[in-house]
């Protein structure tokens, strides 16, 4: 692209100023020595999915184009084993629920703890013929000890650790409890793509490798990478503008056929080194957020022992009038607010063939539960949070 039009592009006013705050976690010059090696991309790739399948205790590790793609594979393999029924949080993502009823499974929703953003304790029955879609949600763990003592009586149990890659419950790893474990690079990472399939069973890894397609990234997607990692070179301590992020992260078509691109998994393979140190930055914010609120709003908080990845800090207000308030106005300032789930819940409901009322606090915690990404905050961006979270708050109260 002609410098000059690059210039203008990114000061184009007509693209919103979001900023891209996880991408300030990226180190530009390491990033640089893996997309610069002479590995090629599919070594890239398996270098990454050995560092994955070691980081979740796991034989195996699959590489796909987004943690969603390794839920539909997950979801596939299912059927094939000749399971029917899957039970979800009733309260995450809507594309979960559609995947699985589109793999052929039955779909059972789970009402959630609203103190933990996860599935209520004992709100799941093991049985045999059943499987457990379990969440850690916003990066905060389950209880790993009865996740395992539900497998032991005969439920396949699928970790979803999308938020929580590097969290532990009383030291042990996230991820490798269940027959398998999904990972998205997206959420506690900081690649604009990718997500991973771990599993000790052979036969899901054979199956999962291939069925996942092995489609390269696009010429486009692949020089608006280039792009970026230069940008970032020039100025390591910022945020990718959003004019850049965008057109870098949604230079696909269809983004669970495509395998992560060079410059995804390079930043990957880059952080996963600093995993830990990502994980208790997050902390460290969610502490400091605890303390600016000073118990004016409550928030979503993970179970005593462990170390959560905290990629999201929910904020949980007395009014749902209040966290459509705080809601907008974090995202019209550019923190990452994309997972609150109000319209979502519904859907997964819709698609269960169930009723909102059975799903109590589901229903609260779509209604007033916000989440706001942690990674690359400064001590700035949280006094903003928290001004704003106690203003909306206590307004009409």
């Amino acid at each position: 692209m002609n410098p000059d039009v690059w210039a203008r592009f990114l000061s184009d006013g007509s693209f919103r100023k979001r900023k891209a705050y996880r991408y300030r976690a990226v180190d530009g010059a390491r990033v640089k020595t893996f997309f610069d090696s002479s590995e090629s991309d599919d070594e890239l790739r398996l270098r990454l999915e050995e560092r994955i399948a070691r980081a979740a205790n796991a034989d195996h590790a699959v590489v796909t184009g987004s943690g969603l793609q390794a839920f539909s594979l997950v979801s596939k393999a299912l059927v094939q084993r000749a399971q029917r029924e899957i039970a979800l949080q009733a309260y995450t993502c809507r594309q979960l629920a559609p995947l699985a009823r589109e793999a052929g499974l039955r779909v059972r929703l789970l009402d959630v703890d609203l103190s933990t953003g996860n599935v209520s304790s004992g709100a799941f029955v093991a049985q045999k013929g059943r499987a457990y879609h379990a969440i850690h949600s916003f990066g905060n763990p389950l209880d790993l000890e009865d996740l395992a003592s539900i497998a032991k009586r005969g439920t396949t149990v699928v970790e979803d650790c999308a938020h929580a890659l590097g969290a532990r419950f009383h030291g042990r790893p996230v991820g490798g409890v269940g027959w398998a474990s999904i990972f998205s690079f997206r959420k506690n990472l900081s690649a604009g793509s990718g997500g991973a399939l771990t599993t000790s069973d052979a036969k899901l890894a054979a199956f999962a490798r291939a069925t996942r397609g092995n489609a390269n990234p696009s010429d486009t997607r692949g020089a608006w990478g280039k792009r970026a990692l230069a940008w970032k070179m020039r100025r390591p301590s910022d945020a990718w503008p959003y004019a850049l992020y965008s057109r870098y992260e949604y230079s696909r078509s269809e983004f669970d056929v495509f395998l992560p691109s060079r410059l995804d998994t390079a930043i990957t393979l880059d952080q996963l080194g600093r995993v830990d140190e990502i994980n208790a930055q997050n902390r460290s914010n969610a502490a400091e957020l605890e303390t600016l609120l000073g118990g004016a709003v409550s928030a979503v908080v993970p179970l005593p022992d462990c170390e959560s990845a905290c990629t999201r800090y929910g904020f949980v207000f007395a009014r749902a009038d209040a966290a459509k308030a705080f809601l907008r106005q974090a995202s019209d300032a550019g923190f990452e607010t994309g997972m609150h789930y109000a319209d979502d819940f519904l859907q997964n409901v819709r698609v269960a063939g169930s009723n909102p009322e059975h799903f109590p606090n589901s229903v609260q915690a779509s209604a007033r539960l916000v989440p706001v990404g942690l990674s690359g905050l400064s001590e700035g961006d949280l006094r903003w949070l928290a001004d704003r979270a106690r203003t909306v708050g206590t307004v009409g109260n």
